[in-house]
């Protein structure tokens, strides 16, 4: 098996959020975004997807603040992807001087400034490498959080890139475990007799995923805590009957979950 290249998979983005894109009702249907990073590939990759989605419009693409700063369309963002830092003002220095505050999304390499840039109460923040799976949930909570303001914006889902080369959205509900090889993942998922791929890494899913219903159990496997029908010492038995080992270095977070 071989990762696919990026670019296919815009048509299932597209087909995806175009259907959805239906419910936003404003003056023009879209969202007004400026993009300010200077990596020209990050910019592009950004534009890309945003371009592909129906309810985002693209107003600027920026490699420093002061060409942005420039821009006349300032007034009329209601989202900005920026990074952080940046020759001359950083991103944060810049959001500052913005007379209309918009939405934000904080891009970084650095997960040290999640931190200080919480005065702006950032949509989302991406940590570099970009990944496509991230952008597009910084992309669905600004969504939410802009056309919905007030409602709850934790996500009920995550995005897996699969060996298809197409995006799924993955329900947090359907997702019963996860079981990982050296060269990919396997999801295992409610109503789905075969398994999802994905090449995205065991230990970046868990971090992806809710702590508070998935656990890791064994070096090879995460689980939903809904999805468990029964613990021993040394494995337990999932809602379809598979059994799992338990590795004792994992013990501790079943036990504070489920307790013996």
């Amino acid at each position: 098996m071989h990762n696919p290249p990026f670019k296919p998979t815009f048509f299932y983005i597209c087909r995806w959020f175009n259907s959805t894109s239906r419910q936003y009702n404003s003056t023009n249907g879209m969202i007004s975004t400026l993009i300010l990073d200077d990596r020209t590939e990050d910019v592009a990759e950004l534009s890309e997807m945003l371009k592909a989605d129906a309810r985002f419009r693209v107003v600027g693409e920026y490699t420093d603040p002061l060409s942005a700063s420039r821009s006349n369309d300032l007034s009329k963002v209601d989202l900005i992807f920026t990074d952080i830092e940046m020759p001359g003002i950083d991103g944060l220095s810049y959001l500052r001087t913005l007379q209309t505050k918009p939405h934000v999304v904080v891009i970084s390499a650095f997960p040290k400034y999640a931190l200080s840039s919480f005065e702006f109460e950032p949509v989302h923040f991406l940590v570099k490498p970009l990944e496509p799976e991230g952008i597009l949930t910084a992309m669905e909570r600004a969504f939410r959080r802009i056309t919905a303001p007030g409602i709850p914006q934790a996500l009920d889902f995550i995005f897996v890139r699969t060996d298809q080369g197409r995006f799924d959205r993955v329900p947090y509900s359907d997702l019963k475990y996860v079981t990982g090889d050296k060269e990919y993942q396997r999801l295992f998922l409610v109503g789905k007799q075969n398994p999802l791929h994905t090449y995205k890494r065991l230990k970046q899913l868990l971090e992806e995923l809710p702590g508070d219903r998935f656990i890791q159990v064994h070096k090879s496997h995460i689980v939903n805590v809904t999805h468990i029908s029964s613990v021993s010492r040394h494995q337990l038995v999932m809602s379809d009957g598979k059994s799992l080992p338990v590795g004792e270095t994992y013990r501790p977070g079943i036990e504070r979950l489920l307790p013996l």
